[in-house]
């Protein structure tokens, strides 16, 4: 099925357009513009599912903040299409900086700031995987 097939099946309206994100290497994310409003649909690559449910509990929580927010189609937050997982979110504009002003610095550590106030109390009783796979030297680097 393709991806045009797939995402008419989420019933997120008529559909106008849809577009790949250019920039992604670990997901396959889509722009798309519907008459229901505009969404991200993002196909899982790399991430085992234990790893996709962790970032949706962690999005879920931090409920409030400017992240993703995660669209429930048919009652589910994940779908999957040949072996393949998805989410929906509202799509949030933006682009990929390089260079940043003071006050987006400022911004993005107020941001780091609530994150972690708001992450304090959650809890994640499933398995978790290491982000980062470090050696025995960098583990014992600290500044």
């Amino acid at each position: 099925m393709a991806i045009q097939q797939f995402v008419n099946s989420l019933q997120l309206g008529n559909i106008k357009s849809i577009q790949r994100y250019v920039k992604g290497q670990h997901n396959d994310t889509y722009k798309v513009i519907s008459s229901k409003g505009i969404f991200s649909v993002r196909g899982y690559k790399y991430k085992k599912p234990s790893q996709i449910y962790f970032e949706l509990a962690v999005l879920n929580h931090l409920k409030g903040l400017k992240v993703p927010q995660i669209k429930k189609i048919n009652g589910s937050q994940i779908k999957k299409q040949k072996g393949k997982l998805f989410i929906v979110y509202d799509y949030i504009p933006g682009e990929q900086r390089e260079t940043f002003t003071q006050k987006q610095l400022e911004e993005i550590g107020n941001f780091i700031g609530e994150f972690h106030k708001k992450c304090r109390n959650f809890t994640w009783k499933k398995q978790r995987y290491q982000f980062y796979n470090l050696t025995s030297p960098l583990e014992e680097f600290s500044l």
